[in-house]
């Protein structure tokens, strides 16, 4: 009862965070004009994992998130509780942007922010690749965590286990102690 309490206290006095993501893709640029250019550029990129990977890694870096929360006029508390989680996913040219924090309205905006801004500066690195939006973040409608029900479930199950161990152990040490007990009285004979 007692770990359960406490799980449901941990768990319950956790405030709600959103999640929201966006997605790039990550392509040859303007310059490949004719066919034969573009297809050696996508097989290069398909071959180069290290490009995407790159590019996620500027939409993770604390100057795009800076960016992102000048444009937003985020104060540095705001900004604060937000994440940024950017990865590629392997085996594609797409790059996933997650965005985490305690409002909802604020995750969706970030998330886009990032986007654009990453997007920025790929653009203006170089034009032999560059990433176009995907798909635009969404408000989320509920939150990722604190998974309550989830929580609860494994607080009543560690509690049993711990109840079952604790009533298990007192068992064994009464018997234990009270077959001592038994032998101490008896006279040698």
């Amino acid at each position: 009862v007692v770990t359960f309490a406490v799980t449901a206290l941990l768990s319950f006095s956790q405030p709600y965070v959103y999640e929201a993501s966006t997605t790039l893709l990550a392509k040859p640029g303007a310059e490949f004009t004719d066919i034969k250019s573009q297809v050696s550029a996508l097989d290069t990129l398909a071959n180069r994992a290290e490009i995407v990977a790159t590019y996620a890694e500027v939409a993770n870096s604390r100057l795009i998130k800076g960016q992102a929360m000048s444009d937003l006029n985020l104060s540095p508390e705001q900004g604060a509780g937000l994440s940024v989680n950017a990865q590629w996913l392997a085996g594609t040219n797409v790059i996933e942007i997650v965005v985490q924090g305690r409002e909802p309205g604020l995750v969706k905006d970030f998330a886009n922010m990032v986007r654009e801004k990453t997007v920025a500066f790929v653009k203006s690195l170089s034009e032999v690749y560059e990433l176009a939006p995907l798909d635009e973040a969404v408000e989320p409608r509920s939150p990722v965590l604190p998974k309550r029900a989830v929580d609860l479930i494994l607080g009543a199950i560690l509690g049993l286990v711990l109840g079952s161990g604790l009533a298990i152990l007192v068992e064994y040490l009464q018997t234990s102690q009270g077959g001592s007990d038994s032998k101490a009285g008896q006279q040698p004979s």
